[in-house]
């Protein structure tokens, strides 16, 4: 209901940088544009070069934020309206999107070059998240996505959102950056929970000796995860911990329990 309402306040325009960063705010922005025709530009870096070159790449193209930040001048840029102030129209059926749509384009770092852009359709993107929550064995016990990874990147996107959106699971809206901030988001959700991390911040957390509420698993990305730190936090948590191969290019690809050895599973 706040998507298809947030979509008929939005301003005319094709391409969308969604720069909310409370994931709720990110969901209904991501799913207004799906449902409006619109494209979500998800740039891996928010510096003020990359908005400047989406702006120059894609002609129109609209910033939506949800907190006061700088950008560019080429770039125009509007505060999402307040969800509750929007129409309250019932949402009486789960909209349709065609399979073919395109609804997002993602970039690559750029660090071999200029950032890349990769088209997503929808029906890819359907498919990734049900896939992880297979391979994740997440589909007959949903768990809350914890995320320290923003919603903009691929790793984020699939593994906070579209896990949510298609494989059953619920996230917290916020993205925890200290081992306290952590702590405090897994001690508000109901159990199970997952956290969705990367490699720098598990070593963070458990360096830090902060005391977590219970963790039901760990999901790590964006680098190789070192057996020593998988093997040390299964013991200090008790929760497994897993791994995701993918690409923006690509997507996601893999999973594996570290622990269990260096081979991957395709999903």
């Amino acid at each position: 209901a706040d998507a298809l309402a947030l979509a008929d306040a939005l301003p005319a325009g094709r391409f969308v940088v969604n720069l909310c960063e409370d994931r709720y705010h990110y969901a209904v922005l991501f799913a207004a544009c799906a449902l409006s025709g619109r494209v979500s530009l998800q740039p891996s870096s928010q510096s003020e070069a990359t908005l400047r070159q989406l702006a120059q790449a894609y002609e129109g193209a609209l910033a939506v934020t949800d907190a006061p930040q700088p950008l560019p001048p080429e770039l125009p840029a509007v505060p999402l309206p307040a969800l509750q102030d929007l129409s309250d129209a019932p949402c009486t059926a789960v909209p349709q999107i065609a399979q073919d749509a395109v609804v997002a384009i993602l970039f690559t770092s750029g660090s071999t070059g200029v950032p890349q852009p990769h088209a997503k359709t929808w029906g890819k993107l359907v498919a990734n998240g049900r896939a992880e929550a297979l391979a994740l064995g997440l589909l007959g016990t949903p768990h809350v996505l914890v995320g320290t990874v923003p919603a903009q990147h691929s790793y984020g996107f699939e593994s906070t959102f579209l896990l949510a959106l298609h494989g059953g699971c619920s996230f917290w809206s916020g993205k925890p950056f200290y081992p306290q901030d952590l702590a405090d988001a897994l001690a508000a959700v109901p159990p199970p929970a997952m956290v969705v991390t990367t490699p720098y911040h598990l070593a963070s957390v458990l360096a830090s000796g902060v005391v977590l509420p219970p963790v039901a698993r760990w999901l790590s990305a964006t680098a190789p995860l070192d057996a020593a730190l998988a093997v040390r936090a299964e013991a200090v948590t008790g929760a497994p911990v897993h791994e995701i191969y993918g690409s923006t290019e690509s997507s996601q690809l893999a999973t594996r329990r570290t622990t269990d050895g260096p081979e991957w599973q395709l999903m």
